[in-house]
């Protein structure tokens, strides 16, 4: 456990030494720390999501999302190397998967579309697509990724130079493209306080879930067995 910790702490460390040497506010080097120690690992696609969520938020004049107010459609999908693209994208907007701020339209891009509620306006961005190619062509990928070592295992040499790159690139307007702002109709969803108790389990679930079977109030789950 000792070897733990000592490890993890010494990464967070490093981490902390990383984010410092990049240049953007104090405050989106606090979100950028928060998002290295939460993703686990340093690679060029969490600092794209993150730049490009940065990018998105001053375009359209808000700031990190505390609330309920911004939401975006991230066009990433599976089983690819943009997944990490989407976890830097939470950590600069604020728009997270917990509070249903942000969804996958599953199409393997490194855009999406962020739209604000209370100004009815939307951006669509991403990065360009000869910075892809060019991420795709770097040691990081060829000689670590793409042989099946994790991107954990990545010597700091290699995976620091390119997290670093990602954030030169969106200081000197390189990294991406953008559509918009545009009006874009939006509102912010209801939300419910009331829970019932499912009538068959007894868990607790909230209102707008329960289901009506034979007269009884069932959740999802158990709503087949009164059928």
């Amino acid at each position: 456990m000792k070897n733990t910790l000592d490890k993890e702490g010494f990464m967070f460390e490093t981490y902390k030494e990383l984010v410092e040497s990049i240049n953007v506010s104090d405050t989106e080097k606090e979100s950028l720390y928060a998002a290295l120690a939460t993703h686990g690992h340093v690679c060029g696609g969490m600092a794209m999501g993150f730049a490009c969520g940065l990018f998105a938020m001053k375009a359209l004049d808000i700031s990190k999302e505390r609330d309920l107010g911004t939401r975006i459609i991230a066009n990433s999908g599976y089983n690819h190397i943009a997944s990490c693209f989407v976890d830097g994208l939470q950590f600069s907007t604020g728009c997270t998967f917990g509070k249903r701020l942000i969804e996958k339209n599953p199409i393997g891009k490194w855009s999406f579309l962020i739209m604000h509620i209370k100004t009815q306006k939307a951006l669509k961005v991403k990065v360009k697509p000869e910075i892809i190619k060019s991420a795709l062509g770097s040691s990081y990928v060829k000689d670590y990724r793409s042989k099946g070592i994790n991107a954990s295992s990545i010597p700091a040499s290699v995976s620091y130079a390119l997290f670093r790159k990602v954030f030169e690139l969106y200081n000197n307007n390189l990294l991406i493209d953008a559509q918009g702002p545009f009006d874009y109709p939006s509102k912010e969803e209801a939300i419910t306080f009331n829970y019932e108790i499912c009538q068959v389990c007894s868990d607790a679930v909230a209102q707008n879930y329960i289901k009506i079977e034979d007269g009884k109030k069932v959740c999802i789950e158990c709503a087949h067995f009164v059928r």
